[in-house]
């Protein structure tokens, strides 16, 4: 069996780049002959005209007769590489579309003002549309895209994989029939000696580790973090912030005003090793979002550590925060009520806190394992091969 897997970026940057690589390398140990098409040149803006760009229809074409493809596993395919080159695959080829996020249903990700997601059906309702202001002509170009995308998915994917069930529910939703689609979660492939866990080192911190882009809502988790009643008094309450990408000076002057700077850490882009013990000992990872998010890696690690987790009431949130189980959801918009979510948290007993965590755990355990993730691929790969036959 020969698998190409094609994603627009192949540099282990983001999540999704990290998935692809990750399936990569279990196709790669069961001896399938596995090929990789893409660009490692992340800093090339999306072309408007690539719609029409047919280059990497050509050459996929011909590395597939040359290699003898079977399965194409694609990935990413959002700027370097676009959905036209889906005609270009011989019909004998099968076809697996990852879907990573929502952009088949939403092209900008965002929710509308009803905290539903945003169908680009009647743009008035979409919050990013409004809020940036954008122009008639660029919403038609956007909608123009985003059928031709939905238009070629349709036509040419034989098997969608989506990390969650309500990204599933909204792929059914736009017309893919429901048995093209298998949910497959995201996963984290664990050590033994980060598997054990010592319960009696918690501490009293909160741990955000995600980038710091508008729609992550961390600028109101700081503004929920002034307002805890303990926190003149009990100075080890503390927030460590493990960001990557834009926007710290605006936070860090935030943190400034509210004369935060002893209680509030930014720490720069830690590698993973450094960030588990932030994992293990905190009261909980904080994990806002008005964004549509579907399966972040940071969530399934933070349940892989045994965190506690306080997240926003999003629906989509609730495949991995069941309230008061393993940790709180607050209301979406409402800085005081996830400071009271805060200040249920530090008030926990030890007891409470280290049975929420094995929740955690055993969410991790039941849903989001490597193990788990294995069996199902490589059985995916194996049934689209042998219908191939």
């Amino acid at each position: 069996m020969n698998i190409l897997f094609v994603s627009d970026f192949l540099e282990k940057l983001w999540w999704a780049e990290k998935v692809f690589w990750q399936t990569y390398d279990i196709a790669e140990s069961q001896w399938y002959g596995v090929y990789v098409y893409g660009s490692s040149h992340t800093s090339i803006k999306n072309n408007r005209f690539s719609l029409f760009d047919i280059r990497h229809g050509r050459n996929i074409r011909k590395l597939i007769i040359k290699k003898s493809i079977d399965i194409v596993h694609i990935h990413k395919m959002h700027q370097q590489v676009w959905q036209a080159f889906l005609m270009f695959i011989p019909k004998h080829v099968k076809v697996i579309r990852h879907v990573h996020d929502f952009t088949l249903y939403c092209p900008y990700l965002w929710v509308r003002y009803d905290d539903t997601a945003c169908d680009w059906k009647n743009h008035k309702k979409c919050k990013r549309f409004v809020e940036h202001k954008y122009d008639y002509p660029y919403y038609l170009n956007n909608l123009l895209r985003l059928y031709i995308k939905r238009f070629l998915v349709k036509r040419y994917v034989n098997v969608y994989l989506s990390p969650s069930i309500k990204l599933k529910e909204y792929l059914i939703d736009i017309g893919i029939p429901k048995k093209k689609i298998t949910v497959l979660n995201n996963f984290v492939k664990l050590d033994q000696e980060n598997i054990e866990r010592n319960s009696s080192s918690l501490e009293h911190f909160f741990v955000y580790v995600w980038r710091l882009s508008v729609e992550k809502w961390i600028d109101k988790v700081i503004d929920a973090f002034a307002r805890i009643k303990l926190l003149k008094t009990k100075t080890n309450i503390k927030l460590y912030i493990i960001w990557e990408w834009n926007q710290e000076n605006n936070l860090k002057k935030q943190v400034k005003l509210l004369k935060l700077d002893n209680y509030i850490i930014f720490l720069w882009k830690l590698p993973f090793n450094d960030i588990v013990p932030y994992y293990k000992n905190s009261l909980a990872v904080i994990l806002p979002s008005n964004w549509l998010e579907n399966c972040p890696m940071v969530w399934v690690e933070a349940l892989s550590f045994w965190a506690s987790l306080i997240a926003t009431d999003i629906w989509w949130l609730s495949d991995f925060v069941d309230h008061g189980y393993n940790g709180y959801l607050c209301e979406l918009w409402n800085i005081n009520d996830l400071t009271e979510k805060l200040e249920l948290m530090i008030n926990l007993s030890m007891n409470t806190l280290i049975e929420m965590r094995k929740f955690s755990y055993a969410k991790f355990v039941k849903d989001y394992t490597y193990q788990d993730f294995c069996q199902k691929i490589i059985s995916i790969y194996q049934n689209n091969f042998n219908e191939q036959a």
